[in-house]
């Protein structure tokens, strides 16, 4: 059944699944260009999550979690030191 809806960028009437497409096709793009943007800046500043974006790109969902399982490592030793300097900070706190 074809159920028109309203073109915004012009004066034609579009399909549901063509609507559909173009929403698959500019979350496809914005995905690329995220993910793409995000392992230029780890290899330029040698990040240590280059790994994780470079198997999320190649879509390697093994390494993809095992690099954020390092770094889920890397943030919970962050949030304990961090969490004993607050600690040390204000003892009658806590």
């Amino acid at each position: 059944m074809y159920v028109p809806s309203a073109c915004v960028w012009c004066d034609t009437y579009t399909s549901p699944s063509q609507v559909q497409l173009k929403s698959d096709l500019r979350k496809l793009w914005i995905d690329h260009v995220v993910w793409t943007t995000n392992y230029i800046v780890s290899a330029v500043a040698g990040m240590e999550d280059q790994q994780k974006v470079l198997a999320r790109i190649n879509k390697d969902w093994d390494a993809y979690v095992v690099a954020f399982d390092k770094g889920e490592e890397h943030m919970i030793r962050f949030a304990d030191i961090l969490t004993e300097g607050i600690v040390k900070q204000f003892p009658n706190r806590f």
